[in-house]
């Protein structure tokens, strides 16, 4: 999206036990901050940082809806350990979000 100035609006729901185990967040803040009407949510499951821009929880209906109230007019990407992209697979769905408007790519060996 940087390198063809496409300006659609992009939420990045980004979530790892703990900072320390967040791969490029450093870097995927200032790309996100880079892009117009973009945004990463940041969660860390295992860290409980009350005032912090983070959130805490996993990536459940809840939060995707507090930060995407119309689920459905959205295109979800999901990527990561196999587990958690066949459950949030399984949440969108349940969420009535089109299964075309739906990717998804598992990395193993977590």
């Amino acid at each position: 999206m940087a390198y063809t100035q496409d300006s659609r609006p992009l939420t990045l729901l980004y979530s790892n036990r703990t900072r320390a185990e967040a791969a490029c967040l450093h870097e995927l803040e200032e790309w996100i901050g880079g892009l117009p009407a973009s945004r990463l949510i940041a969660t860390f499951t295992r860290e409980d940082s009350p005032g912090s821009k983070y959130e805490t929880s996993r990536i459940d209906e809840g939060l995707i809806r507090r930060h995407l109230p119309e689920p459905e007019q959205c295109i979800f990407y999901l990527a990561g350990p196999d587990s958690m992209v066949l459950d949030i697979l399984g949440m969108l769905e349940q969420m009535g979000v089109p299964s075309d408007q739906i990717r998804m790519e598992a990395f193993y060996g977590y």
